[in-house]
């Protein structure tokens, strides 16, 4: 299964795809084999309501959460079963000033 299109997200320093069991199905980058990485993130999923984050019908397929740790930030994606994790460099944005 290719999965190549993970590797094209912006600021992006590393990929986890974690079945919904939490077994890693492919990784890159920073987050190359890190198991102990999918198995934190699928127990914060889990600890969330399940049924509200991994659908049993198709009215809402995807759902999303972002973790936010120093100077980096997980942005979890869930459908079709499947855990998308993508580790990012933060870069906040610069304020307005009106």
């Amino acid at each position: 299964m290719m999965h190549g299109w993970m590797e094209k997200i912006p600021d992006q320093v590393g990929f986890l795809i974690l079945n919904s069991d939490g077994g890693v199905i492919s990784s890159g980058g920073e987050l190359e084999n890190e198991e102990r990485i999918g198995g934190i993130i699928h127990k914060m999923v889990y600890c969330a309501d399940k049924s509200d984050l991994m659908p049993t019908d198709n009215r809402d397929p995807v759902n999303r959460m972002s973790i936010h740790l120093g100077n980096y930030f997980y942005a979890v994606t869930l459908s079709n079963q499947k855990i998308y994790v993508s580790k990012r460099m933060y870069i906040p944005a610069e304020p307005i000033n009106v």
